[in-house]
C-alpha cells in the first residue's frame, strides 16, 4: 500500500532503554536494554552481542550419535512493519548468521515418528512446587529429547499483574495456584478409567494414541461432558450457550458473545460473568500432583459468578444442585477430585494422554494465517483458536497472539513421518523474535526449504517467552547431562542464551522413546 515503507528492519529502529533490576534474571543490577523507537509495546531485548554458543557442537554431536533426530537452526532477516499498515509484510530474507537488532534465529528439532515409543506426558508441579529437569532425571535412565508443552497460571495472573484474576474480579478473589490451562486427557494404565477435565479456551491438543503414536489434533470435538462429584453422576450438554437453558450448565473460558467480542482491544480491564443469574456456580480447576493436573472443586458461588480465564464454571439450578447435593450449607466437595469424561465427536477411547489448550497454526495441511490482510488474520485467529478472546489474553503473560509484537515463540509440528518443535528465539538483540504474523510466513518459508522433512501436516502454537527450551538428555539415574538445543530467551528463571537450573519442563512433559531409547519433551 502506498504511502507504507517496505524494509528490512534496522538498528535505528531500535532506542536504549532500561531493564530494572530482577525483571529477568538480572538479579543484582539494571541493565540498559532496547525497545521499539516507535512505540510498539512487547518485552526490551536484553543487551547480548555475544552470546556463548554451544548449539553448532551439541547439534552436530546428537545427530552423530542419534540418527532419528533432525536438528538445524536458521536465521532470518526480518522486516519494519509499519504499525498502521493494513496489509502484512512480505519480505523476509534466510542469512547465515545473525544480525544484532534486524533479525530472529529458529531451531528447528524433529524426530521419526516410527522411532517414538512409550510415549507419556506430564504436569510437574506438585503443589505449589516445581522440581527442575534435572531433579526429575534422578534415578531415570533416559537419553533423548525434552522440550515445555502448554500453559499453567502463573502467580503474577492471578494477583500482581494489571490483568491478573484477582485485580478484575475483587469480588470473587482466588489464591494463587499454578493450575494448567486447557484441557488435559489421561488414562489409567491398570484399569482403563479416565481422568479428563473441561476444554478451556482454545481447541487444538497434542495426544499420545494407545498404540504410542504421538500426533496433533488441531480441534477437539467435544458435545457433552460426564461428571462424578461427591458420589454424584450427570452429564452436561449445555457447553458454552446461555440460551440453551438446563438444570446443569457449563461456562469455559472458550464462551463468545457480542458483549466478549466488543472487548477484544479492552481486554485488560474485562471481568465478564456467567450471563445467568439465581443459580449455584460451582468453579473447577486443577493442581499438579507431581504426575498431572488434578481437578477439583475450588469456589462455590451462588447467584452471581466470575468466568475465570482458566478453569470451568460448573451452573446449576438451585433446585437441582440440592437434589443431587442436598443443600449449599452441605456442600462439602471443596477439593475435592471431581471426575470428568469428555464425549464426543474426537474418539478420545483412541488415546492414552491428551494435553491441550493450543492455537493451530496448520490445520490438515493449510497455512491458515497465510494471508494477505490484517483483518483476515484476526478472522482466522478468532475462527481456529479463539486466540484474540479478552478472556483468553487474561490468561497469558506475554502477548503471544499480539500481530505486531515480537517474542520467542514455541510451535509443535507434524509431518507425515515426523513430529516436533519449531522453536524462534527472542528478547535479546540477536534475536528479535516473532509475531504470529512473522511465525506464519516463516514456517511456510521453512516447509519449503525442507527444513521439517517434508509437509507440514499439523502445527500448534504450544507457548512462549523464557519457558521456550528443549533438551537433550543422557542420563543413567546418577549422572546426568542437559544440552540445550535452542537459544533460550531472558526471563526470570534465566538469562539469555543460558538455563543454569535446567527449569524446562515446568508446564508438561510428553516422554517416549526413539529407536528404543527414551525421549522426553516436557
Amino acid at each position: 500500500m502506498a504511502g507504507f515503507e517496505t524494509r528490512f528492519m534496522r538498528p535505528d529502529d531500535w532506542a536504549y532503554t532500561q531493564i530494572e533490576r530482577g525483571r529477568y534474571f538480572n538479579k543484582d543490577y539494571a541493565v540498559t536494554g532496547y525497545r521499539r523507537a516507535d512505540g510498539l509495546a512487547g518485552n526490551p531485548l536484553h543487551p547480548a552481542c555475544v552470546l556463548k554458543d554451544r548449539l553448532r557442537e551439541t547439534h552436530k554431536r546428537l545427530q552423530e550419535t542419534c540418527k532419528a533426530i533432525s536438528l538445524s537452526r536458521y536465521h532470518l532477516k526480518m522486516p519494519y512493519w509499519d504499525v498502521n499498515d493494513p496489509n502484512l509484510p512480505r519480505n523476509y530474507a534466510f542469512v547465515q548468521a545473525p544480525e544484532r537488532l534486524t533479525t530472529t534465529s529458529v531451531a528447528v528439532i524433529m524426530v521419526g515418528r516410527d522411532r517414538i515409543r512409550d510415549a507419556e506426558m506430564g504436569f510437574y508441579f506438585d503443589g505449589k512446587t516445581l522440581p527442575t529437569l534435572r531433579e526429575r532425571m534422578r534415578g531415570v535412565c533416559f537419553r533423548g529429547l525434552a522440550g515445555n508443552l502448554g500453559y499453567y497460571m502463573t502467580p503474577g495472573l492471578i494477583e500482581g499483574l494489571p490483568w491478573s484474576h484477582n485485580a478484575r474480579y475483587p469480588e470473587f478473589p482466588l489464591a494463587v495456584a499454578p493450575a494448567y490451562i486447557g484441557f488435559h486427557l489421561f488414562r489409567d494404565r491398570g484399569t482403563g478409567k479416565v481422568y479428563g477435565s473441561f476444554q478451556g479456551a482454545h481447541p487444538a491438543a497434542a495426544g499420545i494414541r494407545n498404540d504410542g503414536q504421538v500426533e496433533i489434533i488441531p480441534r477437539l470435538e467435544i458435545e457433552r461432558y460426564r461428571v462424578t462429584l461427591w458420589g454424584a453422576e450427570f452429564e452436561v450438554h449445555s457447553i458454552n450457550n446461555p440460551d440453551l437453558a438446563d438444570e446443569v450448565m457449563l461456562f469455559t473460558p472458550g464462551l463468545w458473545t457480542s458483549e466478549i467480542g466488543a472487548r477484544v482491544e479492552s481486554w485488560e480491564t474485562f471481568a465478564p460473568e456467567i450471563p445467568l443469574s439465581g443459580r449455584i456456580n460451582v468453579f473447577i480447576a486443577n493442581k499438579g500432583d507431581s504426575r498431572v493436573p488434578v481437578e477439583e472443586v475450588i469456589a462455590v458461588w451462588p447467584g452471581r459468578a466470575p468466568l475465570p480465564s482458566f478453569g470451568a464454571v460448573l451452573s446449576f439450578e438451585r433446585k437441582y444442585f440440592e437434589k443431587l447435593f442436598a443443600n449449599i450449607k452441605a456442600f462439602s466437595a471443596l477439593h475435592q477430585r471431581l471426575g470428568v469424561v469428555p464425549c464426543g465427536g474426537t474418539n478420545f477411547d483412541d488415546y492414552a494422554q491428551m494435553m491441550g489448550g493450543f492455537v493451530p497454526a496448520v490445520v490438515n495441511g493449510r497455512h491458515i494465517y497465510s494471508v494477505e490482510t490484517v483483518d483476515q488474520v484476526k478472522k482466522y485467529l478468532n475462527d481456529y483458536g479463539n486466540a484474540i478472546s479478552p478472556i483468553a489474553q487474561c490468561g497469558r503473560e506475554s502477548r503471544n497472539f499480539d500481530l505486531r509484537v515480537r517474542e520467542p515463540v514455541g510451535l509443535l509440528a507434524q509431518t507425515k513421518d515426523r513430529i516436533g518443535w519449531v522453536l524462534f528465539d527472542g528478547r535479546h538483540e540477536l534475536s528479535i523474535g516473532a509475531s504470529v504474523v512473522d511465525v506464519a510466513r516463516i514456517l511456510k518459508m521453512l516447509e519449503d526449504k525442507g527444513a521439517l522433512g517434508g509437509k507440514i501436516e499439523q502445527a500448534i502454537f504450544i507457548d512462549g517467552g523464557s519457558a521456550m527450551k528443549a533438551y537433550a538428555i543422557e542420563s543413567d539415574g546418577e549422572n546426568i547431562a542437559l544440552d540445550l538445543l535452542n537459544r533460550v530467551a531472558t526471563g526470570s528463571r534465566n538469562g539469555p542464551g543460558a538455563d543454569p537450573d535446567r527449569r524446562a519442563g515446568h508446564h508438561c512433559c510428553c516422554q517416549s522413546a526413539v529407536g528404543g531409547r527414551s525421549i522426553r519433551a516436557g
